[in-house]
């Protein structure tokens, strides 16, 4: 199961390089709908936009609407990819127009070394939660997906992604440990990490 959520993520930045890669320097609304309202985009992400330096920002989705105050420049995606200065996924965050918790993956757009805004692309959490739905253990377990900061990526109860693992489990597990005992409700369970997935994450 992890090996396939890595090669989903694998996957969505493979996408999301190559896409600013074509946009290079012209940063015009135009050339980014050209660029990002091709049906491999639409069909691997629930949105691409981009964000500029001075506020400026376009999405291929024509009903996508963010609001008036919407400022691209405090979005995660767009403060993370700068102060990194190559490519990024985020934590798990709720989307400005839905609601939706998304992770979204990031590249700086530059020109001769200035950075002048990025591009991100927004990936439904509710896909990698459908891949841990599959990994049923013969009805034994169950497997989840946790991020950089101990938050659920994917639950197989979807209601619980972006939600702390001590909402579930009591307390906040050191996911370092590969295996450990662990009661709840006065049941043991054994829980199993793999740490190394993207974007910093691991599975359970």
């Amino acid at each position: 199961m992890s090996h396939n959520i890595e090669a989903v993520m694998a996957e969505k930045k493979s996408i999301t390089e190559y896409a600013a890669s074509l946009l290079g320097t012209e940063l015009s609304d135009k050339h980014f709908l050209e660029v990002l309202d091709q049906p491999v985009i639409k069909q691997h992400f629930i949105l691409a936009g981009m964000g500029l330096e001075n506020g400026h920002f376009v999405g291929n989705d024509p009903s996508w609407n963010p609001g008036s105050s919407y400022d691209p420049r405090q979005r995660s995606w767009y403060q993370e990819v700068k102060k990194q200065g190559g490519f990024v996924f985020t934590a798990p965050y709720a989307d400005a127009s839905s609601g939706a918790v998304l992770v979204s993956a990031a590249m700086p757009l530059s020109e001769n070394g200035e950075f002048k805004g990025a591009l991100f692309t927004d990936i439904s959490l509710k896909s990698l939660a459908d891949i841990s739905n599959r990994a049923n253990f013969f009805g034994a377990g169950y497997a989840f997906i946790v991020g950089k900061q101990g938050e659920f990526i994917a639950y197989p109860d979807s209601s619980k992604n972006g939600r702390p693992m001590s909402q579930i489990f009591g307390s906040q597990l050191d996911v370092s440990v590969a295996s450990s005992q662990l009661d709840i409700d006065g049941k043991m369970h054994s829980l199993i990490f793999r740490p190394g997935l993207e974007p910093g994450n691991c599975a359970g």
